[in-house]
This record gives C-alpha cells, structure tokens and sequence, in this order.
C-alpha cells in the first residue's frame, strides 16, 4: 500500500476542507511550522486506519474542533489491484466507505474489514505497517484486548527489526555493506566531497544545470508570450469596441457633427477674414481723412494768416488815402495862401 493523498474536514483546527495531495513514492517530509497541524493530520490517519467508524472513544472525540462538527478523513491509497479512496465519519451519522475510480467498493463494516485486510490483519491491530506515532510510548488508551493486540504487535514488530538490526550491524555483512556504500559514494564524490568528474553525480548536477538555464529561456519566453497574449486580448477588446454597430454609430454621428462645426468655423473665420479688410479699409480711410484734415487746419491758419495781413494792408491803405486826403487839402490851402500872397 502507498499513500497518495489525505483530506480533512472538521478535525481539530481544519474547520473547512483541506488536502494534501503528491505523496509520492520514497521518502516523503511534511515541513511546516509549530501549530500548523502536522501531528493533527497524522492523528487523523491513525484515527482512519485504526479506529471504527462508530467509536466514541477519547482519540476520536479529541479530533473534534472547538466548535463541535463530526470529523472527517479521507486518504487516496495505491496498491497492486489499483487505486482506492478510503473514508470515514464519526460521532455524527457516522460512516466508512471505500471507493475505486468513483465506485462503491465498500461502506460501513465492510469497508472496516477491507482496511483491516489492506493492513495485513482483521484484529485491528497495525501488525502489518510500520507506524510510530509522535509521543506515543506506552499502551494507555483502548480495550484491555486492544492494549495486548498492540503489546503482541509491538513484540513482534521488534523482535524482527532486532534480528534485522543484529545481522546488518555484525561481521562480514557489515563490512559488505560499508565497502559497497565506499564504492558507490566514491563513484559519486572524490575524496575531497567535490562532485566527481564523469561520475553520475557530476553528470546529474550538469543536468540540473542545463535544465535550470533551460527553465529559466522558457520562463523568459513564457514571460514574453503572457504579455504578447496580454497585448493581443487588449487589441482585441479594442477592436471589437471599435467594431462594435452602436460604437461606429457613435463614431459616424460625432464625425458629422465635426464636420458640421469644422465647416461653421470655415465659414465664421472667412466672415472674420472680410470683416477684418473692412476695418483695415476703413482704418486707411481714417488715415487719409485725417490727413487731409490736418491739411486743411493748416490751410485755414495760412487763410486766417492772409485775412489778418489783408486786413492791415487795408487799414494802412486807409490810414494812406487818409494821409494823401490831409496834404490834398494841405495843399490846396497853401497854394490859396500863395495865390492871395
């Protein structure tokens, strides 16, 4: 059996559905911080595997969230025959169900049974898995039968990894062991631990190489075309707002009012235009009139000029014949005196 997946709901602090999906094959490490539910999600899988749908007992009731709600796990197993979903619910409308590719396989007991198999025994017991609960020592907790079938499979569990370990630590199988590891590992690395030129390691880290700066041309040219596609799907919202019917009609419509207005201009400014050479005719007749005028104040001071000085020749010409009158008179006079004389 390999497990492929595991979802909770309603257990502990996974109030809302989550999922922890590519569990692959070999080692796999589950990294996050305090208090984020790690030991909760192992919890829940201990509670899948090991406890009956319709139990009440403390571990199940301790999956509970603050709130209350019934505990629900599932997991995605892979074995020989295939892939299965292995759920169950308890405390309220408990349940247990196998599934293969959406089908029913299994549900209440049965599907209890199924696990049971899938685990190597139908005493509940985890005899055929390796499984080391964090904290999780003693035998407290369960049934008396349920404390000696765990105490029997823990017996029995390192009784084997014992003569495992015994044969494995001691004598020429040892030594085999060492001097192979040596081998590979100096196939590997040099003395030194620098990667090994030519070796597999050397090779695979040139390969992570090549592949990294590959990753990096395709996330560059990635890159390029989200915004090239950003680029086309805007033109392309442009365009169809353009060619949108009501758009266009918009369009026609205001192109004729420009027209309209630019040619209103037109004729306004050539209004303008004629009016401004009037003025600017008008202003050169003001000109010339003024000139003239100037012209004729000047002619009139040079009449009034004449006026005066006629007028002074006149009085004088007065005053003359005055004068001519007076010695006529004059002389008449004296040349009576000279004619009696």
């Amino acid at each position: 059996m390999k497990l492929r997946a595991i979802a909770l709901n309603n257990v502990r602090r996974f109030t809302a559905p989550a999922r922890l999906d590519g569990i692959g094959d070999g080692l796999n490490v589950l990294c996050e911080p305090n208090e984020r539910g790690k030991s909760t999600l192992f919890d829940a899988l201990q509670a899948l595997f090991f406890a009956p749908h319709g139990s009440r007992a403390q571990e199940v009731k301790a999956l509970q969230p603050h709130a209350g709600g019934a505990p629900e796990v599932s997991v995605d197993v892979e074995t020989p025959e295939g892939r299965f979903t292995l759920a169950k619910r308890w405390l309220s409308k408990p349940a247990a169900t196998v599934h293969r590719d959406g089908r029913l396989v299994a549900q209440a007991d049965a599907a209890e049974a199924w696990i049971a198999d899938l685990l190597g025994g139908g005493d509940g017991s985890p005899a055929g898995l390796v499984w080391v609960r964090q904290g999780m020592t003693g035998f407290a907790g369960g049934s008396r039968k349920d404390q000696e079938a765990a105490l029997a499979a823990r017996r029995d569990l390192m009784s084997s990894v014992g003569h495992e370990v015994e044969a494995m630590t001691g004598g020429r199988r040892m030594d085999a062991a060492l001097a192979r590891a040596r081998s590979e590992l100096g196939e590997l690395v040099t003395p030194t631990g620098r990667p090994r030129v030519g070796g597999p390691l050397k090779a695979a880290q040139d390969r992570v190489a090549a592949a990294t700066e590959r990753r990096d041309a395709l996330d560059a040219t990635a890159h390029a075309l989200h915004d090239a596609l950003d680029t086309r799907r805007r033109l392309r919202r442009d365009l169809a707002e353009i060619e949108a019917p009501d758009a266009a009609e918009t369009r026609r419509r205001r192109l004729a009012e420009a027209t309209a207005a630019h040619a209103a201009a037109q004729r306004h400014a050539e209004a303008v235009e004629a009016e401004a050479r009037k003025v600017e005719a008008a202003r050169l007749t003001l000109v010339g009139a003024q000139g003239k005028l100037e012209t004729l104040r000047a002619t009139l001071a040079e009449q009034r000029g004449a006026a005066q000085e006629a007028a002074g020749a006149e009085e004088a010409a007065t005053r003359a014949a005055a004068d001519r009158e007076s010695a006529r008179v004059a002389m008449g006079t004296a040349e009576a005196a000279l004619d009696a004389a």
